[in-house]
């Protein structure tokens, strides 16, 4: 959730959920409708109202309300492929987000080497068990700790689907998000 207070600093960050605005910034910003049209419009509203000079703080609202972001498996995808589609304009940290999803995908890179027999079988255990353990602790703080070990294939369908987002998009195509192309 985040809540526009007045003039002041602040960070040009939304995630989208719950946003929590004054009708008067609303109103005076333009809302939704100056930016209906990026792919990741919470994080364009936050762009705008930031350049307009309206303080941007993040709350935390995990306690007051929980979100399904996705409905099924094909939203999922589009969901993905909506992020990755629009993290070049909004992400300053996206080289690092695209190493920290291939570092979470090396234990299916290592099985690879494995199959083709470049490495020992050993290298496959070992990746997999790294990666589990350091995802461990984020698991545990969502309650899903069971799902550590699947996080290679995870990371596979995030990068996947933000590939083929960021192509959709770099070709023309767009992607499907709230029945409309971004």
């Amino acid at each position: 959730a985040a809540l526009f207070a007045g003039h002041d600093a602040g960070h040009p960050i939304l995630n989208g959920q719950y946003i929590l605005l004054r009708r008067g910034v609303y109103t005076a910003s333009g809302g939704f409708a100056q930016v209906w049209r990026e792919p990741l419009e919470d994080l364009a509203l936050g762009h705008l109202l930031h350049s307009l000079g309206y303080y941007v703080p993040i709350l935390n609202g995990e306690t007051v309300a929980s979100v399904q972001m996705y409905q099924d498996i094909g939203h999922l995808w589009q969901g993905m492929a909506r992020l990755g589609s629009g993290s070049l304009r909004w992400t300053n940290g996206l080289v690092w987000t695209l190493l920290l999803i291939t570092a979470v995908m090396t234990p299916l890179l290592v099985g690879g080497a494995v199959a083709l027999k470049r490495l020992s079988p050993a290298w496959l255990l070992a990746t997999w068990a790294a990666v589990t353990l350091s995802l461990l602790p984020w698991a545990r703080r969502f309650g899903g700790q069971g799902y550590a070990p699947l996080a290679p294939l995870g990371a596979l369908v995030v990068q996947a689907a933000g590939c083929w987002g960021l192509l959709s998009r770099l070709f023309g195509r767009g992607v499907r998000w709230k029945d409309r192309r971004v």
